[in-house]
């Protein structure tokens, strides 16, 4: 099998015969259509099209192209050493583990416990995830029951009931409608809960143990697969969904690492946007808990603007979705507004990379949400910031300048409490400004 490896954004040429370097037009179908079924995302965010070649963007794994194997890995790995690259492995394990888990980070305390394989990390976060899920909403389906009762229950059937009445007199059958807790997406937890049940031990296994109780009256899946086939995961609340998608990772086997290289076969498929920015807002969490503040993650309703005028006046459109804020409790305001940003900068260039959109995109933010502190984040393969003290840039506007925070942020500490601590430190330091 043909072996690609690729950072993201490095271009992969579409070659017409296949013994050449890159990958032909039919194996780049095959490998957009293997994104697809594997994420069940739209592959236009994941892939950037130019002529006669294609980029990966965003995303770090491995896929199958039929007899090709396309391996990526964050912008900038593949210049690091054996060590740090495993490190930024490691790294950014605990980072989707912190991502996935149910409860605000405890900062400095060491609460979250990140020791151990990826597995038991991906266990672990998985059994979180179940057990919120099921605090917020327990997952049951009408069904209709027949049975032979002594008591009748339902409706009578017949001409079920004539026969009972002769062979069984005293019994009914009865028919009913009753709520079910044994439909697909229960069976496939439970099935996935009691696979990895034989394979953790100590607090993690009673960990297990806790979260399968709780499927007791779903029945044993055959199939697992087959269930999830049954799944409609558009339908489901966010926990039960990303549970899902993970449990079906550990049944795949593709919880055992994230760069190439990490493990014999495919690695885990990670878009990192959303593993940077979820990374960031459990962090942010923790600091507002530790703080007494309130912390809001892509909080919802706010508008731009609105039609004033014309078809559909009264409407509004354009609305803000910062990805962190963080305020007093029952502030009009937020305090500050943080959003991240899966992007290279340069600190060596005058701008560092930042695009106006970016700055566009945070003064707006502030404008319509009356805050004055805003902060962009950015990842740095390193680590630490490469910056002495974060760059500020002032925002003019009519009603005052705007505060514009640029934070670097080190991808390969040496343990979780250290960055989690450095970043504490920042937005302190950010909120006393």
């Amino acid at each position: 099998m043909k072996h690609i490896l690729r950072e993201e954004h490095q271009p992969i040429r579409i070659v017409a015969d296949g013994t050449e370097e890159g990958m032909t037009g039919e194996q780049l179908e095959l490998l957009v259509a293997s994104w697809r079924a594997t994420t069940g995302r739209d592959p236009g965010r994941a892939f950037e099209y130019g002529q006669g070649f294609v980029k990966p963007t965003n995303w770090a794994g491995s896929l199958s192209a039929g007899e090709v194997l396309v391996e990526v890995v964050p912008r900038g790995a593949l210049a690091l050493g054996e060590g740090d690259r495993q490190k930024l492995d490691a790294n950014l394990g605990e980072m989707l583990h912190m991502a996935l888990g149910a409860e605000p980070l405890s900062i400095g305390e060491g609460e979250v416990n990140l020791n151990g394989s990826r597995f038991e990390r991906a266990v672990e976060a998985l059994c979180e995830l179940v057990l919120a899920a099921r605090r917020g909403r327990v997952l049951r389906a009408y069904r209709v029951r027949e049975e032979t009762t002594r008591t009748p229950k339902g409706t009578l059937r017949f001409p079920a009931q004539a026969v009972v009445a002769l062979q069984r007199p005293g019994l009914s059958a009865c028919r009913w409608v009753e709520l079910s807790e044994d439909i697909p997406e229960n069976r496939f937890l439970k099935a996935v809960l009691s696979l990895v049940q034989g394979r953790v031990g100590g607090g993690l296994r009673r960990r297990v143990d806790e979260a399968l109780v709780a499927f007791e009256q779903a029945s044993e899946a055959a199939d697992p697969m087959l269930e999830h086939e049954r799944i409609e995961l558009g339908r489901l609340p966010r926990e039960y969904a990303e549970a899902i998608e993970l449990g079906k990772s550990l049944l795949e086997g593709r919880a055992a690492g994230i760069l190439a290289g990490s493990l014999v076969g495919r690695s885990e498929l990670v878009f990192l946007p959303d593993l940077f920015q979820g990374f960031l807002g459990r962090i942010a969490q923790g600091f507002a808990t530790a703080r007494g503040m309130e912390c809001h993650l892509e909080k919802r309703g706010r508008h731009l603007s609105s039609w004033r005028s014309g078809p559909f006046a009264g409407s509004r459109l354009v609305e803000l979705i910062p990805d962190v804020e963080l305020a007093r409790p029952l502030a009009a305001e937020p305090d500050l507004i943080l959003d991240a940003k899966w992007k290279a900068i340069f600190p060596a260039s005058p701008g560092f990379g930042i695009t106006a959109s970016d700055v566009h995109q945070m003064a707006a933010y502030a404008l319509r949400l009356g805050c004055r502190r805003t902060a962009l984040a950015y990842p740095w393969l390193g680590e630490r910031s490469p910056f002495e003290e974060d760059p500020v840039m002032e925002v003019e506007s009519a009603g005052g300048s705007i505060s514009l925070t640029v934070i670097a942020v080190p991808l390969l500490w040496e343990d979780h409490g250290e960055i989690a601590t450095a970043l504490a430190e920042k937005l302190d330091g950010l909120l006393a400004a």
